[in-house]
């Protein structure tokens, strides 16, 4: 487990963040797809001689899919299983796939994603969306004053001016 060790740590150094290049209708959030992560991660791992394989595994009772990393040297190999859930649909089934695949390779190899939209600028790392807040209990923020709101998904409380997407104002000698 050593060489594959050295390798997986290598790779880690030479990896970049991945650039969010898809949004999910949904949520509208965005993300970097399958393909732009294998584009991203296989020739870095390529050039380690570290093989990735991500088989759907099937018995009769269940199914799991693994990531298998491989060293292509020594033979050692590290492998994470998912089972997968039991759908009667095959499309549903695809996009589960896909989505533990994504995040099972951004957590084995640990890899980050690049901030595209303009949020690094900023301290806020979670901007809730206002069709899931409520008016919090008469609290308000203590930047700016405004009401606070509560996102229902995380039960956090926000200013509803989001005011800490602006800088911070420093004082002047002018400003008292």
């Amino acid at each position: 487990m050593k060489e594959l060790a050295k390798k997986l740590l290598a790779i880690q150094k030479d990896m970049q963040a991945i650039k969010k290049d898809s949004v999910n209708p949904h949520f509208k959030n965005r993300y970097f797809d399958i393909n732009t992560l294998i584009g991203e991660l296989k020739p870095v791992a390529n050039a380690h001689g570290v093989l990735i394989l991500q088989p759907i595994i099937t018995d009769r009772d269940s199914a799991h899919l693994e990531t298998r990393v491989i060293d292509a040297d020594s033979g050692e190999e590290l492998v994470a299983m998912i089972p997968l859930p039991q759908s009667a649909k095959a499309q549903e089934l695809g996009s589960v796939i896909t989505y533990y695949r994504r995040y099972a390779l951004q957590s084995f190899f640990l890899l980050e994603a690049e901030d595209d939209d303009g949020e690094t600028a900023t301290a806020a790392k979670y901007v809730p969306k206002e069709a899931q807040a409520t008016p919090s209990t008469g609290a308000h923020c203590a930047r700016c004053a405004a009401p606070m709101l509560t996102s229902q998904t995380s039960g956090k409380a926000y200013c509803s001016k989001k005011c800490w997407l602006e800088p911070k104002k420093e004082l002047d000698e002018n400003s008292y």
